[in-house]
């Protein structure tokens, strides 16, 4: 149908086109494959953009969701359209290892923030209680400016589970081998 936009979206044939599922779901249970995305966002980071992150937050945890249920998901994804080769980029910061302490009652130890680096082309894939922020951007106006796609995976049957998913952070996931 002209017009719709709806299941051929250029941000979905982007999802579709890029692989992103299939690398997703290897990272999920096998009986849990991700369905698709209904939102996508495009994030942009202009320089200059003198900012320091003083914490993080969690997608669906932090702010306060507002009709009283958390809006989580399985997975978060990132597509890179732009490099992120060295820091203070508009980098995403992370704390790592705190989705696993979001199971337990707040509050958790953080630990110290790192900056994500990589080219374009790359997907970061981060679990979806990941304590996450974004960095400033040192650069000088005109520089380019950062482009990420992001999509919040659910795992097939999430609504389901959501609970569990937010208490128990590794139920979804394949076993470390």
């Amino acid at each position: 149908m002209a017009g719709d936009c709806g299941h051929d979206h250029g941000l979905l044939r982007f999802y579709r086109q890029s692989g992103i599922a299939e690398l997703a779901a290897a990272l999920l249970r096998p009986d849990l494959p991700p369905d698709e995305p209904d939102f996508a966002q495009l994030a942009t980071t202009i320089p200059p953009w003198a900012h320091r992150p003083s914490g993080p937050y969690a997608d669906g945890i932090s702010p306060p969701v507002q009709a009283g249920q958390p809006e989580t998901f399985s997975i978060l994804a990132g597509a890179w359209l732009t490099d992120h080769a060295g820091p203070d980029r508009g980098n995403l910061w992370i704390w790592p290892g705190t989705h696993l302490g979001f199971g337990a009652h707040p509050p958790i130890d953080l630990g110290e923030p790192v900056q994500v680096i990589g080219e374009a082309g790359s997907v970061l894939f981060a679990h979806h209680l990941l304590a996450h922020n974004v960095g400033g951007y040192d650069a000088p106006a005109g520089t380019p400016i950062r482009l990420v796609i992001y999509y919040r995976l659910r795992a097939h049957g999430y609504q389901a589970r959501r609970r569990e998913a937010v208490a128990c952070p590794l139920a979804e996931f394949r076993a470390a081998a």
